[in-house]
């Protein structure tokens, strides 16, 4: 009886150390997974939206930057900016277009006489340009579809003559925050202005690169491009380290890093764009 209890007591320890195993195999392979399948969607949202940088935007003058971005290490943010398109796939965009008074609208101004409105909708961003390429941002609070109107957040900082181009935009900002959800990082992705939401979560890093039409090949590649720099540049390349939510376990996190190069649309070799951002 006691050979039997013992050889009993090492079949049940084996069996315990055997199942355990296999569920600590296929715990780590789930977060494994997870945090790659994460990396990957991070990525491609990054890559869309980079790629259309400044499409449906201005590409000569310095006064609207369609890309922007911070150089912090390993802790890079990127604002990428693009026009809004139709069902149709034009892009929404209009001209001031005041009777009265025939020359524009006034700095001030909380209502913006259009071309048409068709397109605009409450709750979007716009951008402003004025004949001398430069302008500024607004958020549309309402839109009068039978005057051609729209209604902005507060008054226009400049008057813009008959003719300045309107633009619904779509303005975002990625940053990482290592606080608020901490032990995790987040990447958070700020949009038209508002507060900063989640976008993904155990993103560890992000760090961007920019590669300058100079001196190719190879071309030169920098971590921020200097004002000067921004129309040589004709690509970027974003790393991103993303970690595990739970640890794995043998107690470490798991972590997975990739890079993409991303173009953006309107940022191609000798435009005169980007420059400093308007207010």
């Amino acid at each position: 009886m006691m050979v039997t209890i013992a050889i009993m007591s090492v079949a049940l320890s084996l069996a315990v150390t055997f199942f355990v195993a296999n569920r600590n195999a296929s715990t780590d392979g789930i977060a494994r997974q997870e945090t790659e399948q994460g990396l990957r969607a991070s990525l491609d949202s990054l890559e869309r939206d980079l790629r259309l940088g400044g499409a449906c935007l201005p590409t000569t003058g310095n006064d609207f930057p369609p890309l922007s971005g911070t150089n912090a290490g390993t802790l890079d943010g990127v604002t990428t900016r693009t026009a809004l398109v139709r069902s149709d796939l034009t892009c929404i965009q209009s001209t001031i277009q005041a009777a009265s008074p025939a020359t524009g609208t006034a700095a001030g101004a909380t209502t913006l006489p259009l071309q048409s409105v068709n397109g605009f909708a409450a709750g979007q961003r716009g951008y402003i340009r004025g004949s001398t390429n430069s302008g500024e941002y607004f958020n549309v609070t309402a839109v009068n579809t039978s005057s051609n109107q729209l209604s902005i957040a507060a008054g226009l900082q400049s008057a813009y003559l008959n003719g300045s181009g309107i633009w619904a935009i779509n303005e975002d900002v990625y940053n990482i925050n290592t606080t608020t959800y901490a032990p995790l990082t987040v990447l958070t992705i700020a949009t038209n202005g508002a507060a900063a939401v989640p976008f993904a979560y155990g993103v560890q890093s992000v760090n961007i690169q920019y590669e300058l039409i100079s001196n190719c090949p190879p071309c030169d590649v920098v971590n921020l491009p200097s004002a000067t720099q921004w129309p040589l540049v004709n690509q970027l390349y974003v790393t991103l380290t993303m970690q595990s939510k739970m640890p794995l376990s043998n107690g470490q996190y798991y972590t997975a890093t990739a890079t993409i190069g991303a173009k953006p649309r309107n940022l191609l070799p000798g435009t005169q764009i980007l420059g400093t951002t308007p207010s």
